[in-house]
């Protein structure tokens, strides 16, 4: 499994629009190394999609995996759902002054870099993630990592 030693998750914007920004990723990425973006405003913390992309490594690794695609396939489990459409909805990106882009290779995460007009190391405050995970449905946040993995897992059993 690769791990995510060297992904790169940041916070971003773009002068460019969203679906302009989606097919630049898509030619940023090859089958195993990819750029993919989502809506800032509904990731809990870096471990939701790290979490996520491990997971899809896991079931692909394990043959388990519901979609032919790796990048598909962690969309899922960042949504915490089975239907890809669903996962769109919920997580895709939305607008582009406010991003998450996800990247597990430095060379595709250079070539698409280019169209950013900003881009952070994303590590929301605490009072931000718990903000964000209400919006999941989590109450309590005293093991907040353990509950957003436990989710992903769960989603597979629906």
């Amino acid at each position: 499994m690769p791990g995510t030693n060297g992904v790169i998750v940041k916070s971003a914007s773009s002068e460019i629009n969203p679906a302009v920004l989606l097919a630049r990723a898509a030619s940023a990425s090859s089958r195993k190394n990819f750029v993919q973006l989502f809506d800032r405003q509904v990731i809990i913390n870096r471990l939701h999609v790290l979490g996520a992309y491990e997971n899809a490594c896991a079931t692909h690794a394990a043959g388990d995996n519901i979609s032919k695609s790796l990048v598909m396939e962690m969309l899922l489990f960042v949504a915490m759902t089975r239907q890809i459409n669903e996962a769109v909805e919920m997580v895709g990106i939305k607008d582009n002054r406010d991003f998450l882009v996800f990247s597990n290779s430095k060379k595709s995460y250079d070539a698409f870099k280019g169209v950013l007009s900003k881009a952070t190391d994303f590590n929301p405050l605490k009072s931000q993630s718990y903000s964000t995970a209400k919006k999941w449905g989590i109450r309590e946040t005293d093991h907040l990592d353990e509950r957003i993995l436990q989710m992903m897992a769960l989603s597979r059993l629906q």
